[in-house]
């Protein structure tokens, strides 16, 4: 029980205490909420709050779940002009699932409970909280305390509707499991690869679902999200039913992969399909993905004629590996994506900043594990890897945890590599050096032949790196990337890794692709 005299903000320690939460993540301002150390999301009022927006924005269409909380005026000043006053809950609202107005210290168990709940509820995203100074100092009653979350049991399907799916997938004559990252949040992902042994059917993954099946496994055929022409889609191209599992639609829109409606759908998922006129589904099971996905493979049968996975495998293997071996300097994306992989363990953490380097990882790099590739793909901002790096080191004890990111999005948030040092994580930056905009270049060229305006020169980058504390290393020879990567991971502390990268593979990367014939 709660004892008497606590604030407002004391009380919100202990909800959050309750909630499980270790870390928040924000800076002090003029009016910060005083709960003594920072945690989850935290910034102060006016340009604080406003600050946070893009990132909420990253966690409310990627399906993260954040609570953010931010600090407000007085109640009684928010009816003027008042200095660094708009209204947060406004501004909030376009980026969350909840945003919410605490007005006093009693209401505050319930109102971080109910964000809390909504952010972590299927499908995830960001909350937010809006603390107004008074609210927090107001004195709570005895009787205020935290809530705690009352654990559900997960949902399932009737059998008969996961006998329909599994026949509707028999008398297919080529199907395909298309995995998203509602497979990973579920914990489903060996729950998938039982599904597709039993069967039979081949896997593709998204972006975002990369890790839902081991990238070295006979039946996963590739990730899909970049282009209609990529070698992946062969396997969708060719497909004339999808079992779509967990796969948000931000993650690649069905208008790139179901361009004429034609397809048998099979919808698994946390939530019910929105209506789209590309996405029009047979049948579809609702319900914890992990547990739909245990049902099918607890009843599947082997399916006869899905070998064309192994050339499908074959073929995207031989093609995604151009390079793989190629000396020349600057370094082609293609063999940093190779070596990034060596230098890495099966369960260390990548995660890819946003830019013409997220189309090589996202495409090449095979992730082996759940939640050991980790990119943003909805609202898809630049500057991410850095930070997002910082809050995977300071949660995992033995994973290597890597940030990949262009030279623009590096730049972008490289005033974080201080906080990296300060808090002592141990982490490592590879940066592709470029010297551009790579993904605003690769379009003009496809456009319009020329570009504008997406070139810029860079720092020194290793010995910006060391002015923050970090080690610096610039690779000056590409068959020397191998042994800096190996040398940067293996250090302990911030490394970065400059690495200059050839710009004209992206220039042509969709002509290439166009001239794509996938083998029959």
């Amino acid at each position: 029980m709660t004892e008497t005299g606590l604030t407002g903000a004391g009380l919100l320690v202990e909800c959050l205490e309750a909630e499980g939460v270790e870390y928040i993540f924000g800076l002090p301002g003029e009016q910060t909420v005083p709960i003594g150390r920072p945690g989850v999301c935290l910034a102060t009022l006016g340009p604080g709050a406003t600050n946070l927006v893009t990132g909420v924005g990253n966690a409310w269409l990627d399906s993260s779940p954040v609570v953010a909380l931010t600090s407000q005026r007085d109640q009684d000043e928010q009816h003027k002009h008042a200095h660094q006053f708009v209204d947060t809950t406004a501004v909030f609202d376009a980026v969350t699932k909840r945003t919410d107005r605490v007005k006093m210290a009693r209401t505050i168990p319930e109102q971080v409970r109910k964000a809390f709940d909504i952010a972590t509820r299927e499908a995830p995203g960001a909350t937010h909280l809006e603390l107004p100074e008074d609210a927090t100092l107001e004195t709570a009653p005895p009787r205020a305390r935290p809530l705690h979350d009352e654990e559900t049991p997960t949902s399932g399907a009737k059998p008969e509707d996961v006998r329909r799916v599994l026949e509707h997938l028999e008398t297919a004559e080529h199907p395909v499991i298309l995995a998203g990252n509602g497979v990973i949040r579920s914990g489903g992902a060996d729950q998938l690869r039982a599904l597709a042994e039993r069967t039979g059917v081949p896997v593709l993954t998204t972006f975002m679902g990369k890790g839902a099946i081991d990238g070295r496994h006979e039946l996963h055929i590739g990730t899909i999200g970049f282009n209609e022409d990529d070698y992946s889609m062969c396997g969708l191209k060719r497909a004339d039913t999808v079992l779509v599992a967990g796969m948000d639609y931000i993650e690649y829109h069905p208008q790139h992969w179901n361009p004429e409606g034609e397809k048998t759908l099979l919808h698994v998922a946390g939530t019910q399909p929105e209506i789209d006129a590309y996405y029009e589904v047979e049948l579809g099971l609702v319900g914890d993905v992990a547990r739909l996905l245990e049902q099918l493979a607890d009843r599947a049968e082997p399916i006869p004629g899905t070998d064309y996975s192994s050339r499908l495998k074959e073929f995207v293997e031989r093609e995604t590996s151009k390079h793989a071996d190629d000396d020349a300097f600057p370094v082609k994306p293609q063999r940093l994506v190779g070596d990034l992989r060596t230098a890495l363990a099966p369960e260390d953490i990548l995660i890819s900043d946003v830019g013409a380097h997220k189309y090589w990882l996202s495409r090449l790099y095979p992730a082996y594990e759940p939640n050991t590739f980790i990119v943003s793909n909805g609202f898809a901002s630049m500057g991410i890897a850095l930070p997002g790096a910082i809050a995977a080191a300071l949660t995992v004890d033995d994973q290597r945890v890597v940030a990949a990111a262009g030279d623009g999005g590096f730049l972008m948030n490289v005033q974080e590599l201080e906080t990296a040092v300060r808090l002592g994580v141990d982490m490592t930056v590879v940066v592709f050096d470029d010297e551009e905009y790579a993904a605003i270049t690769m379009e003009q060229h496809e456009r319009y032949g020329e570009t504008f305006g997406s070139t810029f020169g860079n720092p020194d980058i290793p010995v910006l790196a060391e002015s923050f504390g970090a080690t610096g290393r610039r690779v000056a020879a590409t068959d020397r990337l191998e042994e800096t990567l190996a040398a940067a991971v293996a250090n302990d502390g911030v490394d970065v890794v400059d690495v200059p990268i050839d710009p004209t593979e992206a220039h042509h990367l969709t002509e290439e692709l166009g001239e794509i014939v996938c083998p029959s």
